[in-house]
């Protein structure tokens, strides 16, 4: 499990489960309520590309127009981070 700040310290958590990421991103740090919870059944860099794709061309918009703006931003922050540092869950 990796934990990243977006907004907040530790407010983005991604987690590997078998062939599934897990993305949680906490919008409310003071309740700790889950702003966006998501299960991804691809491959890390497979995911990375589609979400840029998606804010590229808008393409997978079935998936992550499920997540809230911040939220979106806080997975691409993360995998932006481990992609630029060779880094896998």
């Amino acid at each position: 499990m990796r934990t990243f700040t977006h907004n907040n310290k530790g407010d983005t958590i991604l987690d590997r489960d078998g062939d599934r990421i897990l993305f949680t991103f906490i919008g409310n740090t003071f309740t700790m309520e889950e702003q966006d919870h998501m299960e991804f059944p691809v491959p890390q860099d497979d995911l990375f590309e589609m979400l840029g794709d998606y804010f590229d061309a808008g393409k997978h918009a079935d998936i992550f127009d499920e997540l809230t703006i911040p939220g979106q931003d806080a997975l691409w922050d993360a995998l932006f981070w481990m992609n630029e540092r060779n880094i896998k869950l």
